[in-house]
């Protein structure tokens, strides 16, 4: 439906003859896909993020791939970050295809933030839950 009104006409005929202030602009939008440019600007904004981190004197990008108890670089870290990263861009782009079913989102919620939870509960009881037999912590 268009505007009949001389300001709405003046309009239409601006926007139709302006040429494109950003041709490549214009030509991203119609050729390529949201979730890859998506994917493009974070990984882009997390490297920015890790290099800023990474000149400042207390903060070592190295100690988020060591073990905790050993200290040395293990393959099980960097493991774990590369399938948050693929499995939450895959949530991603199924969701911009409207495309996620609940049984996907359930799963990638139990397991990422699942993990976290069980490993604070083993933590809190020093790896034997408070319902478990043989606890000796537990009130009889």
């Amino acid at each position: 439906m268009s505007d009949s009104t001389p300001a709405g006409e003046a309009l239409a005929a601006a926007t139709k003859s302006a040429e494109p202030t950003h041709p490549w602009l214009d030509w991203v939008v119609q050729h390529a896909n949201v979730a890859d440019i998506m994917l493009a600007v974070l990984l882009l904004g997390a490297a920015w993020v890790v290099w800023k981190a990474q000149r400042r004197d207390d903060f070592d990008f190295a100690d988020m791939l060591r073990d905790d108890t050993t200290g040395k670089p293990t393959v099980l870290r960097l493991a774990i970050m590369g399938s948050f990263a693929v499995s939450s861009w895959v949530v991603m782009h199924d969701t911009l295809a409207n495309n996620l079913s609940d049984q996907q989102f359930w799963a990638y919620l139990g397991i990422w933030s699942g993990a976290a939870i069980l490993r604070y509960i083993a933590e809190k009881w020093d790896g034997h839950l408070p319902w478990s037999k043989g606890d000796e912590r537990r009130s009889g």
